[in-house]
Parts: structure tokens; sequence; C-alpha cells
């Protein structure tokens, strides 16, 4: 197989002599090329918070482009947007797995060694102006690369934003940024038996699962409630409910113990986020199985003879897929306040399938 790496060099040099070869857009995700993205987000630019942001784009095609400049666009609406952002940041870019493969580590989102495209400086965001109802122009949010950066079409796109200042300059309104999601199925769940009281506590204890299907991926993710205050917790995983009752334990058991696994340990008041517990993205391939989850906590001051404290249980039927929509890019992001967190938070219904919409100016 002839490899595509020479034609690439050659392309860029061409680029790079000044052949005149006209600039291009695309938009990503296609899907909102011509039409408002399906949903909105303020991450990474509308909040102030400093953190990692990566957003992998499968939808770009198999062309080799000498991309120059990322632009952004404001949320559909009529309300008026005069705020100015200072934001220092640096920016990489690379190749990447494919969407749906996107991990909470941050390295791991990386095929090889991405490129520092922008190095650390500062760019100001707005003022965005008045919003329209539709499509807004990519106006006022640009990220022109310090040099372009070619990307061959063999695998998906990564960008990869470290965003170490922001502040506000003046103005007093800053709009949600376009985004883009897949069709998205949530389950609800249900209580399936009550759980103990923890120590510290005045109610009983809650397993917080949570799973959608964002088109044809499932996203499943659990964490606590009300548990005893920075307590190691384990997550229990079945296919049932048999309601086992072990002498010397709070409670019985909500589940067949099909699967046991750490969930972390719980804050001080006793609680362990969804997005920050366990959780993990893979084709939705089970069909409408019913799912049962509890969580134990370790509660040494509690009276029973087994230091354990047990959550409700708490059950769901795996939602089917909707292929409708289709959305091939994915994020990774953290709150960390900082960027030198490795790992990011998994959402279940805007991490695989959701993205800002971002227009790309080529060569």
């Amino acid at each position: 197989m002839r490899s595509p790496f020479p034609s690439a060099v050659l392309f860029l040099s061409w680029v790079c002599a000044g052949h005149g070869v006209a600039q291009s857009q695309l938009v990503s995700p296609v899907n909102a090329a011509s039409v408002d993205g399906s949903s909105r987000n303020s991450l990474p630019f509308g909040d102030m918070t400093l953190r990692r942001y990566q957003q992998i784009h499968s939808d770009l095609g198999a062309s080799v482009r000498a991309i120059e400049r990322l632009a952004f666009r404001m949320d559909q609406g009529t309300n008026l947007f005069d705020e100015r952002r200072r934001i220092e940041l640096e920016m990489w870019m690379g190749d990447a797995p494919d969407h749906a493969a996107i991990s909470t580590v941050y390295a791991a989102n990386h095929l090889g060694t991405p490129s520092l495209v922008i190095a650390r400086k500062a760019f100001v965001f707005g003022p965005q102006g008045r919003a329209v109802w539709g499509p807004n122009p990519f106006l006022a949010m640009d990220l022109p690369l310090d040099a372009p950066h070619v990307h061959l079409g063999t695998h998906s796109l990564i960008w990869d934003i470290a965003i170490h200042q922001h502040t506000r300059l003046s103005g007093s309104g800053f709009s949600s940024l376009d985004a883009d999601r897949g069709s998205t199925t949530l389950a609800i769940a249900n209580a399936a038996g009550t759980g103990c009281v923890a120590t510290g506590q005045s109610q009983t204890m809650l397993a917080l699962p949570q799973i959608h299907d964002v088109q044809g991926v499932l996203g499943f993710a659990v964490g606590a409630l009300r548990a005893p205050a920075q307590a190691p917790c384990l997550l229990a995983i079945g296919v049932a409910n048999p309601g086992w009752s072990v002498p010397g334990l709070c409670s019985p058991l909500h589940t067949d113990l099909l699967l046991t696994t750490p969930l972390g340990t719980s804050d001080a008041n006793g609680s362990i986020s969804p997005i920050d517990g366990f959780g993990f993205h893979v084709p939705n391939v089970f069909g409408p199985i019913a799912i049962f989850t509890q969580v134990h906590a370790l509660d040494p001051q509690r009276s029973d003879p087994i230091p354990i404290c047990n959550s409700d249980g708490a059950w769901f039927t795996v939602p089917g897929s909707d292929l409708t929509r289709v959305v091939r890019v994915s994020r990774m992001t953290d709150n960390s306040n900082s960027v030198t967190s490795p790992v990011g938070f998994r959402s279940t219904d805007t991490t695989v399938g959701f993205g800002l919409v971002v227009q790309f100016t080529y060569h």
C-alpha cells in the first residue's frame, strides 16, 4: 500500500510555498453544518473553571487537510451578549481513536504524540453580539493555529485544550456555545428494597445509578448518597434481586453479586457523584434486560456485627437504541479547576455523541 505521508508532506509544502490555494471551511458535527445544533454547552469557554478539554471528531472524512483555524458559534436565541473574555490557553492536535472509544484518561485519547498547535497565549472571546433563532455565525470565538496542522484523514481528529486563566474583561452576558448530540434514551431507575441509615446520616443510604443509550452506545454510571463520610464504597451489580438476609448485616442484599467493583470514597457529606464513581461506555448489545445495583460502604462506628452500611437497591431495564440522530463526535473534560488532572469525568449522556459545533478552516 502506498504511504500517505509523502503526499501529506508535498501537500503542506505546496500550501506553505504560497501557491494560492483557497481556504475552505468544514463544520463538525456534520449534522449542524447548516442548522443549529440539537444542544448547547458552556464548557470549556462559557464558564470560568480552569480545565482540560478534549474533543474527538470522527466525521471529517478521509481527505488530507492542513487545518489553520477553529471557530465556534453561540447557541440560538434572541438575547444580546456583550461580554468579553480573556482566555489563556494552549492546544494540541493529533490522531485519536473512534469517538465511541473515548476514555476518561486523557492520554489514552491520543494515537501517537500530538502536536502543539497553539503555544500558551491569551485570546479574547466576544462580544458575541445578538443571537438569532437558527444557526449563528462563527463569530468572535476563533482559535487560529500557530502553524497549519496536517490531518491525514486516516484516523479521527482530536483537539486538546488546557485553559490556564479565564477572566471577564467587560460586559455582563456570555452565551452558551452551540453543541450537537446524538439521539438519547434515558433508563428510569426503580427502588428494589430499602437500605440502612449510615453513621452520621438521618435517612437511608441510596445507590444512584444512571444509564443512557446514546445512538447505540450504552453509558452506565453509579454514585451514592448519604453514605458514611469519607467511607470506601463497593458497588454490586447483578441481574436479580434475591433479597438475601445475612446475619449481622444491617439490611438484605438486593443483587445476586454478579459483579462487585470499587466505587470510590465518599466525600465529607457521604456522597459520590455518578460522574466520579464507577462507569463505562460500551456498545449497547444487551437487549431489554434488568440490571440491579446496590452500594456497600465501610461503616466501622455502627453497632451491627458486620460494620457495613448497605444502600437501597435500584434497578432499571436497559433501553433500546435510537439511531435517529448519530453524532460522531465526543468530548472529555473535568471540573478540577486546574489543567493537571490526568482524567476527566464520564457523563452517561454528554460524553459520547456530544460536542461543540466547530468550524475548521483549512487548505
